[in-house]
């Protein structure tokens, strides 16, 4: 692993708590940021984003992947189709003042949390026009989730621009995440 990219240090994991309680607790360190995007569609970015959280997850990290896209094939990738959580999907989350751990699932696989996304995430755009501070509602809830997780991860095309995927590739951890990956690339291509 490059220096400039250092993993945190795994907590070991508390079997003792229910996933409400596991959610509650701090991280140890700031939890991560990975954006897997790509412009085309069908390169395997949702492949790449399930592979890569299970791996992290396996070898002990607390990982959140995070469902934007209203056809929730990242839900279904995790078998989690038509699932939600007691306060809901992303969609409930972003419309309404639900608590954001209570739209996180826990999946098959230990220390892997998902918040779900379904087909009425296509409507949260033009119903959260007249929301006050719209722009910033993502980058909140999920800001208060990151403390909770070691990992965040963000499958998604870097084609849409609606207020959701602009904000969510633009939040300041997201985009600090788009800024080292690409110079670190960009350094090794030279």
């Amino acid at each position: 692993l490059d220096s400039r990219f250092p993993v945190p240090q795994v907590r070991p994991p508390d079997s003792q708590m229910t996933d409400a309680e596991t959610l509650q607790q701090p991280a140890a360190a700031r939890g991560r940021v990975i954006a897997v995007a790509n412009q085309k569609g069908g390169v395997g970015k949702t492949t790449t984003a399930i592979n890569l959280a299970t791996s992290l997850a396996q070898a002990g990290r607390r990982v959140l992947l995070v469902d934007l896209d209203p056809q929730g094939n990242l839900t279904s990738g995790v078998g989690l189709k038509g699932k939600r959580g007691p306060g809901g999907t992303v969609y409930d989350a972003l419309v309404s003042d639900v608590a954001p751990e209570s739209c996180v699932l826990q999946t098959a696989v230990e220390s892997l949390w998902l918040m779900p996304a379904d087909r009425n995430l296509t409507g949260a755009e033009i119903e959260m026009v007249n929301l006050p501070e719209r722009e910033g509602r993502l980058r909140r809830f999920l800001g208060h989730l990151g403390k909770n997780f070691d990992y965040q991860i963000y499958p998604g095309a870097t084609h849409h621009f609606g207020l959701i995927q602009v904000e969510g590739r633009n939040g300041p951890a997201i985009q600090d995440a788009w800024k080292r990956t690409l110079a670190f690339f960009k350094e090794r291509l030279q």
